[in-house]
């Protein structure tokens, strides 16, 4: 018998040979694990038994089994385990079994021990691969149902803008899925890692609520709904809401626990709350700002409805109103098709849904209402009424009529102006004048008459708009001789007043002449206008409306700007033999030229003589300079400048307002006339317009883009002259103010005409102290900082006027460059130093050098470096004592020629300085190349060289730069010994400056710092 058991609590596999098999499937399995046999596998030993009674229980087997005399038995066991055990009964031939039959058996249990076990092991190893198969293939299963559910969850979460983050005790965040970074448009490397980051994230005015919330979920465990804004990466700020619920845990406290934080994008949700309260907040200010009429009729057109707003427009109480029918109370008579009307609405015909009507008010008025009409409707669709809102678009309706009248008068101002400068003849001008105003201005009549002083008549002289014989008819009617009635008719009114004359009904006004005809002809109303030349009325205009009171006060004043023009044009063809059109106008811009533009601006000007009224509108004159105009006919030629004139022209005429008056007044210069200014701040800001519009924007020129800019000055009417010439010149007075100033636009005062008139007396004197030989030279003189001695001087002109004395520099030097005087008293200064210097040296004295200055246009003269040449023609001395000081912003206007000038200068043994250094705009690579011998430091900056390390710092940087270009440097203006000292300090030459000596004549000069010095050797 052979029992074994693979582990502890599994069946006994037991084989049996000897037995019966009958017998042996009856028997029942013995315990391989206790009693005699257990020990046995326990203690893994074999051992004999001798049982002489048969006792199968004596070897360890249970009940039944058969007699067993004597036994071998052994463990079946491995190396590490114990399996069972092997039993051996009834050896035949013998009594027991013996010592080799026991090591025998052993052997055998060894080997059925290893064998079982590997043969356990493979099932178990085959049981395991089964299961691991079973596995593989469940996971496998739960993997792609996983994520097939994970694929539906993030679908699901992009499509309701859901997702989730799952937190930690801590706040520290330990997962969240793809959509949370496209929901925050972030790299998920960039996430935030915990609830500190993401409070960070949130809007500043939320964080609050947020941590508010998130500790009242942890504080009490419970779960937490809010909704609050934070910014995306990208700039971008979300509503987000946020759910927070705790997730399950074993016994943890509520800080203990683990959050489940569900958040949700809820912009577009918000946005659209947003949209709809604006909508709402906008549509209740409408209805409570808007003023409609609102009304709801019944089928058979009774008033069941009615706002407020119906009840004010109309007059009406509503307990007056309410039931009666609409139709009978407020339409008009003669509107019984509006019946038919009200059953297309009822119908829902489109055409009855928008309509205007006229409405009876109970004052017996009358309103043109905008109906916007909508059926009213029972649940089951039965049409029981409709629902009007209505506009009142009354005063709209008139103002558009108006505005249609205005466009009328307009046009015929329009065409009336454009025919003033292509006509040739008075007879031209009345029938054409005629003809407009009745084709575009949609007059009914229109007539024109000369008045004949002799005859103390209106001679008709044109009509348009009627027959002949009506013109036959008026003619011998039109008298405004005295009447003894003294009722006149509007024509003699006209004339005798100087005044238009309107009629505003014509049936039953005395005045009209031929009444019955015009009413045949449909004139309700005319107007007579005055042609006025040189303050006379020399003519009639008379224009005649279908529409009574047609000539309200806008229309009549277009239409005296119109009589104006017509005057104008008179005037102008009565000077028609002795004037042509280009005696008028610019022939290149076609603008009126300056003749033209005075008669324009006096003719305005008269207008106003005697009656300007307080608050009347401003009349001034502006005077536009186009800038650099020369140097583009210099560059680009004339055709081009004349190209450029014409656009600039072109713009403002673009600009300019219809009540402005243009014109081209000079070479490069444009008049602009502002009539209708409130005051002289907005004739400024007119101007100021019409420059910006015209030469902000640059003009093409062929294939060139130009910028170009202009200066003006501003003349007004009447306190800066009181006609157009006086504006016109004292507007050029402006401009030349402006153009010596940082402005764009300057005005001109009372102030300018003094300084005009100062300037032009000093001009005068200035020529006379010429020819007296007024002007004296002080000399001041240069003191060398090393040896103490004077080594040169700079002659300073002066005039000693009779009748004020020595008169400063800075009050006649700007007027003789402006009036070119300079040029002839600087050759007498050049002449006189000469003289000086050559006498002082003839006299014994010590040499010095005189440094005289030259003006910008002494330098660009033509025949200056003649007369240099000249002046120091007497011998060598003469120009080796002679030093021509300029300044940067001479040689800088033209480097190359006052370069070629400087070198003539220095090739006659003449040195050159240049003064006033470092406040101009040199280049110190043209300074490197210029001719150059003496470098002069502006006072300037010695004034501040004590006053800290930047003022020193500048000037020692500017002795430095004249020492390495080997000039000599002298210092101008130097007041102090402080001053002095320093210069010295920085290795300065020389200095000049009240320190040592003010300019003072040549005599004292001469005894003061040339008596007892010797000649150098």
């Amino acid at each position: 018998m052979l029992c074994a058991v693979r582990k502890p609590g599994d069946a006994s596999l037991v084989c049996t040979s000897g037995i019966d098999p009958v017998l042996a499937r009856s028997l029942p399995a013995p315990d391989a694990s206790s009693g005699l046999l257990g020990r046995l596998q326990t203690e893994r030993r074999s051992q004999r038994l001798l049982n002489p009674g048969g006792d199968p229980t004596m070897a360890g087997l249970p009940q039944g089994y058969p007699p067993l005399y004597c036994a071998l038995e052994a463990p079946v066991t491995s190396l590490a385990s114990s399996y069972g055990w092997i039993c051996l009964a009834n050896k035949e031939g013998a009594d027991h079994f013996s010592a080799e039959d026991e090591r025998i058996l052993s052997i055998l249990a060894a080997q059925v021990g290893r064998i079982y076990e590997n043969g356990s092991l493979y099932l178990e190893v085959q049981r395991h691969a089964e299961q691991l198969h079973i596995e593989v293939i469940e996971r496998r299963r739960a993997l792609e149902e996983l994520r097939a559910s994970e694929a539906r969850l993030h679908r699901a979460q992009v499509l309701a803008k859901i997702t989730h983050i799952i937190s930690g005790p801590g706040g520290q965040f330990e997962s969240w899925p793809a959509t949370l970074a496209q929901m925050l448009r972030r790299d998920p490397n960039t996430m935030p890692a915990s609830a500190r980051e993401w409070i960070g994230m949130v809007y500043a005015d939320d964080r609050a609520l947020v941590r508010s919330m998130a500790l009242q979920a942890v504080r009490e465990g419970v779960r937490m709904d809010f909704t609050y804004r934070l910014w995306r990466a990208d700039g971008a700020l979300l509503h987000l809401r946020q759910v927070m619920e705790p997730l399950p845990g074993e016994g943890a406290a509520p800080e203990g626990l683990r959050w489940f934080n569900t958040i949700q994008d809820v912009t577009a949700q918000k946005r659209a709350e947003e949209a709809l309260r604006e909508s709402d907040r906008r549509f209740n200010e409408l209805l409570d700002k808007v003023e409609m009429a609102s009304l709801m009729l019944d089928r058979n057109g009774c008033i069941t409805y009615c706002n407020d707003c119906l009840l004010r427009l109309t007059g009406w109480e509503r307990g007056e109103i309410f039931g009666r029918n609409w139709f009978e109370l407020f339409l008009p008579p003669g509107m019984d098709g509006m019946q038919r009307g009200f059953e297309d609405m009822l119908a829902d015909r489109p055409a009855a849904w928008h309509f205007e009507q006229e409405i009876l008010t109970r004052s017996g008025g009358r309103r043109l209402v905008y109906w916007n009409n909508t059926v009213l409707r029972s649940v089951d669709g039965e049409a029981m009424g409709i629902a009007c809102l209505g506009e009142d678009i009354t005063e709209r309706r008139e103002a558009e009529h108006k505005i249609k009248r205005l466009n009328r008068v307009y046009a015929v101002l329009s065409g009336i102006s454009t025919l003033l400068v292509r006509m040739r003849s008075r007879q031209e001008l009345f029938a054409q004048s005629c003809d407009i105003a009745v084709r575009h201005g949609k007059f009914r009549m229109a007539w024109i008459g000369r008045v004949d002083r002799a005859a103390q008549q209106v001679i008709p002289m044109a009509i348009a708009g009627t027959d002949p014989d009506f013109f036959d008819d008026l003619a011998g009617r039109l008298s405004y001789a005295d009447e003894p009635s003294g009722v006149y008719s509007l024509t003699a009114t006209v004339v005798r007043e100087k005044r238009a004359v309107v009629c505003d009904q014509v049936e039953g006004d005395p005045r009209v002449l031929l009444p019955a005809r015009l009413q045949a002809r449909s004139v309700a109303s005319l107007a007579v206008l005055p042609l006025l030349v040189a303050h006379e009325v020399v003519g009639v205009m008379a224009l005649f409306s279908d529409e009574a009171s047609f000539f309200d006060a806008t229309e009549m004043k277009l239409l005296g700007e119109l009589a104006g023009d017509i005057s104008f044009a008179l005037d102008h063809l009565e000077k028609s033999d002795r004037l042509n059109y280009l005696a008028y106008y610019d022939d290149i811009t076609t603008l009126p030229n300056r003749t033209l533009f005075l008669d324009r601006v006096n003719q305005h000007m008269r207008a106003r003589e005697g009656h300007r009224p307080q608050g009347a509108p401003f009349l001034g004159v502006a005077l536009i300079d186009v800038n650099r105009f020369r140097i583009v006919n210099d560059t680009l030629g004339r055709s081009l400048g004349d190209e450029l004139l014409k656009l600039v022209a072109q713009r403002l005429q673009l600009h300019a307002s219809a009540m402005d008056m243009l014109a081209r007044i000079g070479v490069n210069s444009f008049g602009v006339a502002v009539c209708e200014a409130r005051d002289a701040s907005a004739v400024a800001m007119a101007v100021d317009h019409l420059v910006r519009a015209c030469f902000d924007e640059p003009f093409q020129l062929g294939t060139q883009e130009l910028r170009i800019t202009a200066k003006a000055g501003v003349a007004l009417f009447p306190m800066d002259g009181g006609d157009a010439e006086a504006l016109l010149r004292n507007a050029e007075a402006a401009l030349k103010k402006a153009k010596a100033s940082a402005d764009a636009l300057m005005f001109y005062t009372s102030e300018m005409n003094l300084r005009v008139a100062e300037a032009l007396s000093l001009e005068n004197h200035l020529r006379e102290a010429l020819e007296r030989g007024e002007f004296v030279l002080h000399y001041q003189p240069k003191l060398h900082l090393a040896s103490g001695e004077v080594t040169g001087a700079e002659a300073l002109i002066r005039w000693n006027d009779p009748r004020r004395g020595l008169v400063p520099p800075g009050q006649f030097i700007p007027i003789l460059e402006e009036t070119g005087l300079i040029y002839d008293v600087g050759r007498w200064a050049l002449g006189q130093a000469l003289a000086d210097n050559l006498r002082w040296r003839a006299a014994g004295l010590a040499p010095i050098r005189v440094a005289v200055n030259v003006s910008f246009l002494q330098l660009r003269h033509r025949g200056f470096i003649e007369q240099v040449r000249a002046a120091v023609a007497h011998g060598p001395e003469a120009a080796a004592g002679l030093e021509l000081e300029i300044t940067e912003s001479m040689v800088m206007d033209d480097v190359q020629r006052s370069t070629q000038s400087l070198h003539a200068i220095r090739e006659m043994g003449i040195t050159v300085a240049m003064d006033d250094f470092g406040t101009g705009f040199s280049s110190l690579s043209y300074l490197a190349r210029l001719p150059l011998d003496t470098l002069k430091i502006d006072r300037s900056f010695i004034l501040h060289i004590a006053a800290g390390p930047k003022g020193s710092a500048l000037v020692s940087t500017i002795i430095n730069l004249g020492h390495s270009l080997g000039l000599k440097v002298v210092a101008e203006g130097v007041e102090t010994e402080e001053q002095s000292r320093l210069l010295a300090l920085l290795g300065c030459d020389e200095i000049q400056g009240f320190l040592y000596s003010r300019p003072v004549p040549a005599d004292v000069f001469e005894q003061q710092f040339l008596r007892g010095a010797q000649p150098a050797s």
